[in-house]
């Protein structure tokens, strides 16, 4: 589902500069990836999504080579083929929760927002205990509501791919199991593939399989 390949990444202007030989996610697997701050986790997610491209190197999704593509083809693709949930959330505050989670579909013309979609809207906010909440602005929820609401726009379009940072994060033990639970529901059903940016070790257990950054890739001033 994901190769990378040979990869060098370094932000303008910063003397930070990644560099990572190969990594890779096979179809339908549930990875966690670990590791200490700084060591470029949500970069690398970012750089699989196709936010970031590599100065070198490759990275490959679903068979497309993502540099490949223009920076509009990119957000294209990674509208239809991935969910992402960013550390930051990036929720809209003048849209509704509803409208939040629609978002995808009203920015990309390669998707169609129709009864189905929104029937899909629906019944993930009754998953996420946010049905209450649909009408309701970002600034009125607590912070565990926004991550759900990041969730659901995630999963909405079926992604291939889910990409989720940090997705657990400001929710009590009993919530981040049950979204955890929803996370692998959805990989069972979209056969999709699932990579979690996690610093909660109880939940490693649960993934097949647990790659610690710090050890495979460098990270070094450039």
């Amino acid at each position: 589902m994901v190769e990378v390949e040979n990869l060098v990444f370094q932000y303008p202007d910063a003397a930070y500069c990644l560099q990572l030989e190969r990594f890779h996610i096979k179809p339908g697997e549930r990875l966690a990836l670990t590791g200490a701050s700084g060591c470029g986790k949500t970069t690398l997610l970012k750089l699989i999504a196709g936010i970031l491209t590599p100065g070198q190197g490759r990275v490959t999704v679903a068979g497309t080579v993502l540099q490949d593509l223009s920076a509009s083809g990119r957000r294209d693709f990674r509208i239809r083929q991935m969910g992402f949930v960013f550390q930051e959330l990036q929720l809209l505050d003048y849209l509704t929760v509803l409208d939040n989670i629609l978002h995808p579909y009203r920015i990309n013309r390669s998707v169609r927002l129709d009864t189905g979609v929104r029937q899909r809207a629906l019944a993930l906010a009754g998953q996420t205990g946010l049905v209450d909440k649909l009408g309701q602005k970002p600034g009125a929820l607590s912070q565990g509501e926004k991550q759900r609401v990041a969730v659901c726009r995630a999963l909405l379009p079926q992604p291939r791919l889910l990409i989720a940072d940090e997705a657990t994060s400001h929710l009590d033990p009993a919530n981040k199991l049950h979204l955890l639970d929803l996370l692998f529901l959805a990989v069972e059903q979209y056969q999709a593939s699932l990579l979690v940016v996690t610093h909660d070790h109880e939940l490693l257990p649960y993934f097949d399989r647990v790659v610690d950054f710090s050890t495979v890739v460098d990270v070094h001033a450039a």
